[in-house]
């Protein structure tokens, strides 16, 4: 795990870099983002989402209390079920650059 750091002032915010994946630390505020990037013809699904939450679970940084969440990133946009699952979660999409949730 390739593991970069960088200090903004006061804060100090790290990246974890798996393959299509983007992690950003935020110690102060003991929050934690999980992303995923799949630029495919593909819609991505809850597959990719569950995925990703089993990667998070095996960063063991933080406290018990950490804040997560979660973002994706897709080049043709997401199932009908991740857009619910998005919405139950308060789980950021983009598309194309764009915010979807």
């Amino acid at each position: 795990m390739d593991v970069n750091r960088y200090t903004y002032e006061y804060k100090t915010v790290a990246y974890i870099n798996w393959k299509n994946t983007i992690t950003f630390i935020n110690r102060k505020m003991d929050a934690i983002l999980f992303g995923e990037i799949k630029w495919t013809g593909k819609p991505v699904g809850t597959d990719i989402y569950e995925s990703l939450k089993q990667k998070a679970s095996r960063v063991s940084w933080g406290t018990n209390t950490r804040k997560e969440r979660y973002c994706l990133f897709s080049k043709t946009g997401f199932t009908d079920a991740m857009l619910k699952a998005a919405r139950n979660d308060d789980v950021l999409l983009f598309q194309e650059g764009t915010l979807l949730t």
